[in-house]
């Protein structure tokens, strides 16, 4: 077992040997049509991410669609192998979260709305219990990620990585069932590591390795033996920066060294949560009350608006141009950067007058009005005209905005409306809500109430 997993690595070194004098593009897109899949273009992406690393040279950039890549699928890559993973490579940054094929823009990247999701978990048929012995979980890539002797240049952004079980000893290290890093310093930013499990380092293990973190979030990841979030040993010194550690769990429970543990060398953590944080691991600005996620029980690591991490990170960190977090919203709302992968976009409620009031589900008619106004102080030219919403999925076929009487008219297919309320049991009272941004980000909502009935409908 030992020497058929070096063959792997030894075979990917090979390619960070290659390098390009120009970097190129290339596609990743489960959903990519073909037949042709050179990875040329998101109607030709590659299908598999195996494929896309094989191709990749230094220079290269990686973009990745949502859905769900495994480390068992791709071109001679043996299916239901746990000791594949994903290899990074010098010089190739990977990046997911965006679009792909199908829709408006492919090329548009929001993280959270377009989840890429890094998978261990082969078979698709993991349990919520979350432990290496786990008996679903025995089938689970070792690894989700793996790197050997990889540089800073070597960037993963944008993944969720889940379903790693490293319950195998003897192959290198022992743990880091979502990322193991072997002697290597890797960039990984804006990323998730959640329901990873090992016997030590269940969301990452470092061997003599010094990755740089960014705006990462590890949750719910387990360790039979030590630390479920992060294990560091050998002379491992990472540095992590506006980053959550929370709820991941060890054989000793969820406190502090259940989420990073110090078993060699010496972590630098600065303006990062971690849960029962006691400062015994130095840093500046870091803090250990609970982050107070929208609802991590259904993995939503949003802030909630009472969370201690909002305007809680590094003070002096300066965002890139068009840099956002992993919704696609600007990556610095507020006075700072805020602690985690997502920055907390406030909400404000707006009044939302629907009509008709009565809604006939056998109607013929042809719109549902809308007209929208803004509190105080907000100016309804600034709304983002794309981003209207009626119930999440319904998009306006007419828009009007009256700047002086600050009010604007949105018009809905009716028909549309009734699909999605053809199930619902009539007369009955129903709260329906429109949603949009404003060009800043701020997230407007409102809703108002209309009464929905069945009359002249044709019974089957």
């Amino acid at each position: 077992m030992k020497t058929k997993i070096w063959v792997v690595m030894v075979f990917f070194l090979v390619g960070m040997g290659c390098t390009s004098a120009i970097g190129k593009t290339i596609y990743v897109d489960v959903n990519a049509p073909g037949p042709l899949h050179d990875g040329n273009s998101w109607g030709t992406a590659y299908k598999y991410l195996q494929d896309a690393w094989a191709a990749a040279s230094s220079g290269d950039e990686i973009r990745v669609a949502k859905g769900i890549y495994k480390p068992d699928q791709g071109a001679g890559v043996p299916a239901g192998e746990r000791i594949m993973a994903f290899f990074l490579k010098n010089g190739v940054a990977i990046k997911g979260g965006y679009a792909g094929f199908g829709e408006p823009d492919p090329n548009a990247r929001g993280i959270d709305g377009y989840e890429t999701i890094l998978s261990g978990d082969l078979n698709g048929d993991d349990s919520e219990v979350i432990h290496p012995d786990e008996p679903t979980r025995a089938e689970n890539s070792i690894n989700v990620i793996r790197t050997l002797g990889n540089d800073a240049t070597a960037v993963l952004d944008g993944f969720i990585i889940t379903g790693g079980n490293y319950n195998i000893h003897g192959i290198i290290a022992s743990g880091g069932g979502g990322m193991l890093n072997y002697s290597s310093s890797p960039t990984v930013m804006n990323c998730i590591f959640h329901s990873n499990s090992a016997g030590d380092g269940g969301g990452m293990y470092n061997d003599d390795s010094s990755p740089t973190l960014v705006n990462c979030t590890f949750s719910n990841n387990s360790a039979s033996g030590g630390c479920g979030g992060m294990y560091n040993a050998y002379y491992s010194s990472p540095t992590i920066t506006n980053c959550i550690f929370w709820g991941n769990s060890d054989s000793s429970g969820m406190d502090e060294s259940a989420q990073i543990s110090v078993g060699g060398g010496q972590i630098v953590i600065n303006y990062s949560c971690i849960q029962g944080w006691t400062g015994s691991l130095g840093g500046s600005g870091n803090i250990g009350q609970n982050p107070l996620f929208a609802d991590p029980n259904v993995s939503d690591y949003h802030l909630s608006e009472d969370s201690p991490c909002i305007d809680a990170g590094d003070p002096n960190y300066i965002a890139e141009p068009n840099e956002t977090d992993l919704d696609g919203n600007p990556r610095i709302f507020g006075d700072r950067i805020d602690m985690g992968a997502y920055e907390f976009v406030p909400s404000i409620n707006a009044t939302i007058v629907i009509r008709p009031e009565t809604l006939n589900l056998a109607s013929r008619g042809k719109w549902i009005t809308c007209r929208i106004w803004l509190p105080d102080n907000y100016n309804v030219t600034d709304i983002n005209p794309n981003s209207f919403f009626l119930e999440d999925e319904i998009e306006p076929l007419w828009l009007w905005f009256d700047e002086e009487q600050q009010v604007v008219m949105a018009k809905f297919s009716r028909s549309a409306l009734q699909e999605v309320l053809a199930d619902l049991e009539t007369p009955s009272e129903v709260e329906l809500t429109v949603s949009g941004e404003l060009v800043d980000g701020t997230v407007f909502e409102g809703t108002d109430t209309i009464k929905v009935i069945d009359k002249g409908r044709k019974k089957k």
